[in-house]
């Protein structure tokens, strides 16, 4: 995959993020969140851009090193998810459940992503 294609997706993602908030917003009360959102839209932003580079280069390499990370990326981005969430719950200490769902919503978002680059970008390896 391409760079600019990726750089195409990943816009299309966070736009997305971000409709589908102010959306959501209309029928369930999570506007106070929007600090969460915005903090869990960067992570997976930044995350996504390291595991396209890094599936950039294994996904070259002959050996299975683009299905480790594969297989790594989920384990870690589920331990990075849950401490994303605890954290804010300890520092912000939530009133109501409705904060998760602006990180469930970039997570899914940023899932769907992730699945379409590294399925390209698994076409090229060996």
């Amino acid at each position: 995959m391409k760079i600019s294609h990726f750089i195409l997706s990943l816009s299309i993602a966070i736009i997305s993020s971000i409709a589908v908030f102010f959306f959501l917003n209309l029928f369930v009360p999570i506007n106070t969140y929007i600090d969460f959102m915005l903090i869990s839209l960067l992570f997976f932003v930044l995350y996504n851009i390291l595991v396209f580079m890094l599936g950039s280069i294994t996904s070259k390499n002959k050996s299975k090193l683009f299905m480790h990370l594969v297989v790594y990326n989920v384990i870690f981005k589920m331990l990075l998810s849950f401490l994303i969430v605890y954290l804010y719950v300890l520092k912000f200490e939530p009133t109501d459940k409705f904060f998760i769902i602006p990180f469930i919503l970039v997570y899914l978002i940023f899932i769907i992503l992730e699945t379409y680059f590294l399925d390209k970008q698994a076409k090229y390896t060996s």
